[in-house]
């Protein structure tokens, strides 16, 4: 059983505004790294529900592009 994660304060429309300033951020040549941080936690709850869904990777990459990078993506083994 997987933990359930409260993201209080987020709706969609919040939700949505912090992918679009996400995506925005990444794309500058020089990201600032608190403000990256900031909004990848504030949208982990999407990014989760979406893998739990079993949303296609594809469909996860082209929402999430900072997925491409590596030091973007955490694992824990």
């Amino acid at each position: 059983m997987y933990a359930v994660m409260d993201q209080e304060g987020e709706d969609d429309v919040s939700t949505k505004r912090n992918c679009e300033h996400l995506k925005k951020e990444i794309a500058k040549s020089k990201p600032k790294p608190d403000v990256v941080r900031e909004l990848i936690k504030r949208t982990l709850k999407t990014r989760r529900d979406m893998v739990m869904g079993a949303t296609r990777p594809e469909v996860m990459i082209s929402e999430y592009p900072h997925l491409r990078k590596a030091r973007y993506v955490r694992c824990i083994l």
